[in-house]
């Protein structure tokens, strides 16, 4: 199979097998049916980068004309991406945008915030996601809408060998989530961990 016909077929493929939201990305350019492609320059030669959402990676260099398979991205890398997916879904499926005023929605490789909902840091050296604000809105409260949210996070964290933190919880929600068997690591950081009940 030439570079061509594999490009060919992994647009098709990631096109109709889409995992991320339609938003542009910092480091990986604008968004596409399945992909991410960025302008930039290598050796003086103009070239476009093409990152799948199956990690599968091409540059294009618009001078010489050539496609080039480039080493395929480890799904690890994307966590940002995924948890903004599921952010974004959630948000979606309970029209949290209309319960928040002005609601905002700010992703990067480094953080996850969608106002007054929920805000994510994902430490990639540490392999580790911090989970620093979550708010229902009163609308949502004591529905288990946080808990399912925070289930949902979880298993995408635990899939990529990620560990899940909270940090600065409020102490009802400490006292929910000892009787469900967090792991309390110290006054302000308690981990989800196999053992927590999420249900």
């Amino acid at each position: 199979m030439t570079n061509i016909e594999q490009f060919e077929k992994d647009k098709v493929f990631n096109a109709n097998n889409i995992l991320f939201t339609m938003t542009d990305d910092e480091v990986m350019g604008q968004r596409g049916q399945g992909v991410y492609v960025r302008d930039f320059v290598d050796n003086g030669n103009e070239c476009l980068n093409f990152i799948f959402d199956n990690g599968n990676k091409y540059i294009f260099d618009k001078v010489e004309e050539i496609l080039y398979v480039g080493k395929p991205i480890p799904e690890q890398y994307f966590i940002h991406k995924f948890l903004e997916k599921e952010v974004t879904d959630f948000i979606s499926k309970w029209s949290i945008e209309k319960l928040v005023e002005d609601f905002f929605l700010y992703s990067s490789e480094s953080e996850i915030e969608a106002k007054s909902l929920i805000r994510l840091l994902p430490y990639r050296e540490e392999k580790i996601v911090y989970l620093t604000n979550i708010m229902i809105p009163i609308e949502l409260k004591h529905k288990g809408f946080g808990m399912f949210l925070i289930k949902r996070l979880f298993s995408i964290c635990q899939r990529l060998d990620y560990r899940f933190i909270l940090q600065d919880v409020v102490e009802t929600f400490s006292k929910s989530l000892e009787k469900r068997n967090a792991k309390f690591l110290d006054f302000d950081r308690i981990e989800i961990t196999k053992e927590t009940n999420l249900n």
